[in-house]
């Protein structure tokens, strides 16, 4: 069976980095001409707030194959949009009751439902958030444009060296100060032998995110 789909996971280890509006945004503009699944991995919940969507189950209820994916899998107000919804459930699940294997083979067959399927992980690196890290084609790393965070970009990228050639950076910030943290950034990436970050956005360029797939990647 042909695997289309592709995992994009959105990950950021700090709060408040604009990760779940990035999720929310990249999903609703992917959804214009794909079938898009999201899967809220934050038991904080934000995006499956935002859908307003049942919270009942969540991808834990899968894992441990309590429930079926059409009894977890919820239909958004948006066309060709979908969502396994987040709980604080999430919470209690540690590296002794995640299978590896059994991520594997969850995300093979959402690749043959979706084309896009998005992860919106928590501000952590638990071990349910690296698993899905695993089998992601992509990771997109918001970045909101405050000095303070240059060493956990660092921090970050030795954390998940082995996966530097899936990791793109999407700048998330409005007004003057986001045009010169952006120049730092730009020179940090440069220090490092990589490419600058190519795309910036703005709370009122949502269009933009048409472009993500195509344009984040370094």
């Amino acid at each position: 069976m042909e695997l289309a789909g592709k995992i994009v996971s959105v990950f950021n280890s700090l709060s408040n980095s604009g990760k779940s509006w990035v999720v929310q945004n990249l999903s609703k503009n992917l959804s214009i001409f794909n079938r898009v699944l999201i899967i809220d991995l934050d038991p904080c919940g934000d995006s499956s707030n935002y859908f307003q969507v049942l919270q009942e189950f969540s991808i834990k209820d899968i894992l441990e194959k309590r429930q079926d994916f059409p009894h977890v899998v919820q239909k958004t107000e948006n066309k060709n949009l979908y969502i396994i919804p987040a709980n604080v459930e999430l919470i209690q699940l540690t590296h002794e009751n995640i299978n590896q294997d059994r991520i594997v083979h969850i995300a093979n067959y959402l690749k043959t439902k979706f084309d896009y399927i998005v992860i919106d992980n928590p501000p952590c690196t638990t071990p349910l958030v690296q698993s899905w890290l695993n089998v992601s084609e992509n990771i997109v790393y918001p970045v909101n444009f405050s000095s303070g965070v240059l060493f956990f970009l660092d921090r970050f990228f030795q954390e998940f060296e082995k996966m530097r050639d899936r990791i793109g950076l999407v700048g998330v910030g409005d007004g003057e100060e986001r045009e010169a943290v952006y120049e730092k950034y730009r020179d940090r990436f440069i220090q490092r032998g990589e490419e600058p970050i190519n795309l910036q956005i703005g709370q009122n360029e949502i269009s933009k995110f048409n472009h993500i797939i195509l344009s984040f990647r370094k």
